[in-house]
């Protein structure tokens, strides 16, 4: 079998909107997402050939809020994953971060992936920015919208989840169909 050679960076939303329980749960929409990208990082790393890494935007205190850096394993920085729905939704600049540690990886592949449950703070920028990065920076870049359907316009390739108890399959989808395309 041919190893998928792809690097994955998944963004998580964290913003205050997060922090919406989620009916029939006792969580909030924000654990469901930060618990959904470690099972797919659990399982992207062990796929040979994937390398993946999970980086939050809050907002608050740092655009970003680093999780998983390509190369680390879940195991390892689990404790990392215990945030609290805070802020705002820094997405461009999120976007910018997870770009350049894109290109720093050595797989030809490049893929990211974006949770969110609102509109950006710079959606204008954040539009030109995945037109860029995808048309001249090589990277496929895929929006997932937490029942919002402001991926649509700013995400060429996007899904809508309306039960964010579906996250964890979507995500799994998309990470499948993605790695198989290769």
């Amino acid at each position: 079998h041919q190893a998928p050679n792809t690097a994955v960076h998944l963004l998580v939303d964290v913003s205050g909107s997060m922090d919406e329980a989620v009916p029939q749960t006792t969580q909030t929409r924000c654990r469901l997402a930060l618990d959904s990208a470690v099972a797919l990082s659990v399982a992207l790393e062990s796929i040979r050939g994937v390398n993946p890494a999970v980086t939050a935007f809050p907002g608050i205190d740092a655009y970003v809020q680093v999780l998983q850096r390509h190369g680390e394993r879940v195991a390892r920085v689990a404790g990392r994953f215990i945030q609290h729905p805070r802020g705002g939704t820094p997405m461009y600049e999120a976007l910018w971060y997870a770009a350049a540690q894109l290109v720093l990886q050595k797989e030809s592949r490049k893929l990211l992936i974006v949770l969110t449950d609102g509109d950006p703070s710079r959606p204008a920028n954040v539009k030109r920015l995945v037109g860029e990065l995808e048309n001249r920076g090589g990277i496929e870049i895929y929006g997932v919208g937490i029942a919002t359907m402001v991926v649509k316009s700013l995400f060429r390739s996007h899904r809508v989840i309306n039960d964010v108890r579906e996250l964890r399959a979507a995500l799994f989808e998309i990470a499948r169909a993605a790695l198989l395309a290769a």
